[in-house]
């Protein structure tokens, strides 16, 4: 137990550092060329540019003069604040939604690397489990679908949407106190189901996620350890694209 919180202590350490350097560095921008553009985007960022968020990807982007209110930058898909990795956009509204109907329809390959808290029992497999919005709770929250019930059933007792989502993983190392760095590959394309599929269908939830896991160690930790690493287009599929 007491390695455990050293391991955590450490971790959180390492990554809240990051608001003390600059935010754009020489490795923020990865692409920026067939009108898209991609960036390395970092911990605590948000993707959007809603008001009363403050500093965002649309800052870097104006950082990196990319961005401008006749020709701003449009996301094509999004990362929560506290995950880092690729952030794709493009300043051709039309291109941006083809690459985000290339996400939506699976025509895009998502990888990302995740410490969980605790080791699946098989190292590689795929989990096909469906996920559904549970407007029940007073604040929505995803789960996994009930074994059995159908669509119907399961979208009338929760009140939300059932989509289906598959997510291919495989461990990469594990730790003698119980941690594991997993790759994950997905290609369905919904909101937190790499958190919800390592928690619930795994048992091992993403280092420091509190909303899917009941896990008491390292409760104020509150750095959430998914990295997409890299996207895998298709040549054809790239073609329709672009």
């Amino acid at each position: 137990m007491a390695n455990i919180r050293v391991f955590w202590a450490q971790f959180y350490r390492t990554l809240s550092s990051a608001s003390r350097v600059p935010v754009v560095t020489a490795d923020t921008l990865l692409v920026n060329s067939y009108n898209v553009i991609a960036i390395n985007k970092p911990y605590g960022i948000a993707s959007h540019d809603n008001p009363g968020i403050g500093y965002n990807c649309h800052s870097i982007y104006r950082e990196l003069n990319l961005d401008d209110d006749s020709q701003p930058v449009y996301p094509s898909h999004v990362l929560d604040r506290n995950c880092t990795g690729i952030l794709i956009g493009s300043k051709d509204k039309e291109v941006s939604e083809r690459i985000q109907k290339s996400f939506i329809n699976g025509k895009i390959y998502q990888r990302y690397w995740a410490i969980t808290v605790g080791i699946p029992k098989a190292i590689k497999g795929t989990i096909d489990i469906p996920i559904v919005e549970d407007k029940t709770l007073k604040r929505v929250k995803l789960k996994l679908q009930d074994e059995g019930a159908s669509k119907q059933e399961i979208a009338y007792k929760y009140g939300g949407r059932v989509r289906l989502a598959s997510t291919n993983y495989k461990v990469l190392s594990k730790s003698e106190i119980g941690c594991a760095l997993i790759e994950f590959e997905t290609k369905t394309y919904y909101k937190k189901q790499i958190r919800v599929h390592a928690a619930d269908a795994l048992g091992c939830p993403v280092l420091g996620d509190h909303q899917y896991s009941s896990k008491k160690i390292g409760r104020n930790q509150g750095v959430i350890a998914i990295n997409l690493l890299a996207l895998f287009f298709r040549p054809h599929d790239l073609l329709t694209i672009m």
